[in-house]
């Protein structure tokens, strides 16, 4: 691997080079994504400011769908490539991106996701009832309304009767956030910081738990945090980065691809409620046992080919 001049800098100096990256990136995407959105969708700066406050409004819809793509881009996707290039230079490589898993992993990694549905709505449950302590009632009402709030713009982005739409919120909800987030969260975060603290399974629980805390969806905290350690640990025995992106754009395109064939009702009162009713319990303890055991012959079968 080439080595550059930031190659042999302390993995905490990596981290703080890979913030200031990402908000850098961030900032330009944001600025360029304004300057082209005001004459594509024919708004002016006031207007478009009125747009990022009302999120309710269906009009807006189309705008929002735009700065969201910009945001994954520009927060997400570009700047793991950017900081891979300036330590290590080798890019593909370092990210890890450079061969396909193997095609029966991909195929355990599919099953593993879609037959953890009722695990994971058994714990969406269970995050929900979590009541904070009385003195912390303004914070807990807030958490809630942040969460109202993200419900309503999915949903609003989800509901569309179009293939077009469907393309299109597949290729934002799914495709460019599986990348984008696996990239920054396992490809570069998770990796530094198993760096820093010489500690694999430390590494991949402190990713985890900012991969879960920054999307600011607090009753979706525990789901996403054991999706995410399921994420880094994929990585972590594969080292292939391909891995968890599968993982994760199967866990939100089965979403899109939900709401687009049943619609908003059914996935709220039919699928979602799967393995969350007393009677669904016992379909919740056999996904359990299923998903155990495929994660288990993923282990095996990585650090059996590991010592080949």
């Amino acid at each position: 691997m080439r080595q550059t001049l930031f190659y042999d800098i302390h993995p905490f100096v990596k981290l703080i080079m890979a913030l200031f990256i990402t908000m850098v990136s961030f900032l330009v995407f944001l600025i360029i994504g304004m300057l082209v959105a005001l004459p594509v969708f024919h708004l002016s700066v006031f207007e478009l400011q009125e747009i990022f406050s009302d999120f309710e409004n269906v009009r807006n819809i189309a705008v929002l769908k735009y700065f969201q793509i910009v945001q994954t881009l520009g927060l997400f996707v570009v700047p793991p490539f950017i900081i891979v290039f300036f330590l290590y230079g080798e890019v593909w490589k370092s990210l890890q991106l450079k061969s396909l898993p193997e095609w029966h992993m991909a195929i355990r990694v599919i099953l593993i996701m879609i037959i953890g549905l009722p695990v994971i709505n058994l714990l969406a449950m269970w995050n929900l009832q979590i009541d904070l302590p009385q003195w912390l009632n303004s914070v807990e009402e807030w958490m809630k309304a942040m969460e109202e709030t993200a419900k309503k713009l999915t949903d609003m982005f989800l509901t569309t009767d179009s293939i077009g739409g469907f393309l299109i919120n597949l290729l934002m909800i799914a495709i460019l956030p599986a990348v984008g987030e696996e990239l920054l969260f396992r490809g570069i975060l998770q990796r530094f910081l198993i760096e820093w603290l010489r500690n694999r399974h430390v590494g991949v629980l402190i990713a985890s738990i900012l991969f879960s805390a920054l999307h600011l969806q607090f009753f979706g905290f525990f789901p996403r945090l054991l999706l995410g350690i399921l994420f880094g640990y994929l990585f972590l025995w594969s080292k292939n980065l391909w891995l968890p992106i599968l993982a994760h754009f199967v866990n939100n395109g089965v979403a899109v691809i939900f709401y687009f064939v049943f619609g908003a009702d059914a996935v709220e009162k039919e699928i979602n409620l799967i393995g969350t009713e007393s009677s669904n319990l016992i379909v919740a303890m056999i996904s359990l046992v299923l998903v155990t055991l495929l994660v288990v012959s993923v282990y095996r079968e990585e650090v059996k080919s590991e010592l080949k």
